[in-house]
């Protein structure tokens, strides 16, 4: 049995084709997924390839690294904040959860790296921001 369509129903159908292509289109996700323990108070589209990790050494202390590059032309200074959580999700305290400045060098590679306050604290989340209030 064939189905035949009329011009109209033909161009409906390519209609709605058309735009569920160029919606699954534009939700495409390109290039890795964003670190979830970094959140920026804005796009810096000059910072290439961050990621976080969280470092547990022999002894059994834990700190995170921060890896980046500046793709920028000029020297930029970011500030940046470690907060640290215990496993019950509650913050770890510590006098040492401030806003520290950092220098990036143009089109250069930066490694910025916090210990745990204590040995409670298990989970981290690093703030970024060029401006502090």
């Amino acid at each position: 049995m064939m189905i035949t369509l009329s011009p109209r129903m033909l161009c409906l159908v390519a209609i709605l084709i058309l735009g569920t292509v160029g919606c699954a289109k534009n939700s495409t996700t390109v290039g890795p997924e964003p670190d979830r323990h970094i959140v920026m108070s804005k796009s810096f589209s000059w910072l290439k390839d961050l990621r976080s990790e969280l470092v547990t050494e022999q002894n059994g202390a834990m700190s995170v690294v921060l890896h980046g590059t500046s793709s920028s032309l000029e020297k930029r200074e970011l500030f940046i904040r470690t907060e640290w959580f215990k496993a019950n999700g509650l913050p770890a305290k510590s006098l040492t959860t401030r806003w520290e400045p950092i220098q990036l060098l143009p089109r250069m590679p930066f490694v910025y790296t916090r210990a745990a306050p204590s040995g409670d604290a298990v989970e981290y989340r690093i703030l970024i921001t060029d401006t502090l209030k």
